[in-house]
């Protein structure tokens, strides 16, 4: 499954430029205690959302035949109503691909990446990792999608 993985997210990259360099993301006005910066920011890397993207793909359609998934997320995500699918699965992808961000904790500290960490975001501060989705990602996912049916 590796293989096919690197091929179909190469496929997804294909039409980005840096797919390799991390592309910064701005989540809004820096919310951090005490203000420590202009705006909270964060770092998101086509390729690594591109991987987990095909994993989750892949997954999701071996579930579809009966095949036994470990993936966890792919478990999760497959409870859910399609909507609410559909956002766990941006921000599952959304996790993977961000490599940092500046968001801190009370006391200072880093905030850890997670998908949990990204889905407790207030709307507004998770808007920006789906429009960065929809925008870097959906059109070389859909081409990708449209060779399948030739």
């Amino acid at each position: 499954m590796d293989d096919q993985v690197t091929s179909i997210a190469l496929a997804i990259c294909r039409g980005i430029p840096d797919a390799w360099e991390p592309q910064r993301v701005v989540l809004g006005p820096c919310e951090c205690p005490g203000n420590p910066h202009g705006e909270d920011v964060a770092y998101l890397s086509p390729q690594k959302a591109a991987q987990r993207l095909a994993q989750l793909y892949l997954a999701a359609q071996a579930l579809v035949r009966g095949e036994p998934v470990e993936d966890p997320d792919v478990r999760r995500i497959a409870l859910l109503p399609d909507q609410a699918s559909n956002q766990l699965s941006g921000i599952v992808v959304a996790a993977a691909a961000t490599v940092a961000w500046d968001l801190q904790d009370e006391t200072g500290a880093p905030i850890p990446i997670s998908a949990d960490t990204i889905g407790q975001l207030s709307g507004e501060g998770a808007a920006p990792f789906a429009l960065w989705i929809d925008r870097v990602l959906a059109p070389g996912f859909a081409a990708w999608v449209s060779t399948l049916a030739s």
